[in-house]
């Protein structure tokens, strides 16, 4: 029961530095676990209970993670397809990881980080109004 009234506070308290926020510059100062929580409080804000993040995952990130060029290249899939699949976080993070594992970073992986902070920008500000718009409805 402590670990969950931990977890609870630890939400909580991200919750209220998202929607107490007075300017957007609270974003470039989080961890990346705080980072990690913002997405999560983002699926929070819309689904209609937890059972419903199941839902989510499987018609989400499931298909991403087929298509974001982990487990095969980008390049072998549908030429149509494959701007969709650089729209997603997960190909632009493949992609950096690998540049940054076996070397040879080049100026792709500087677009790569810069969709990542866009994303991670773009994903927090909507966060904060979807969980304002929670909150006072």
């Amino acid at each position: 029961e402590d670990r969950i009234d931990l977890m609870i506070e630890a939400k909580q308290q991200t919750a209220d530095q998202v929607v107490g926020a007075t300017s957007e510059r609270w974003l470039t100062e989080l961890s990346n676990t705080e980072l990690r929580e913002l997405l999560a409080l983002s699926a929070t804000a819309v689904v209609p209970s937890i059972n419903s993040l199941n839902n989510v995952f499987t018609v989400v990130a499931v298909p991403m993670y087929f298509v974001s060029g982990i487990f095969f290249p980008v390049s072998s899939l549908p030429d149509w397809m494959e701007p969709i699949v650089w729209a997603l976080p997960l190909t632009a993070s493949a992609h950096l990881m690998r540049g940054l594992v076996l070397g040879g970073l080049d100026m792709t992986h500087l677009y790569a980080f810069l969709a990542l902070v866009g994303m991670v920008v773009a994903f927090g500000l909507l966060a904060t109004f979807l969980m304002r718009r929670r909150l006072i409805t």
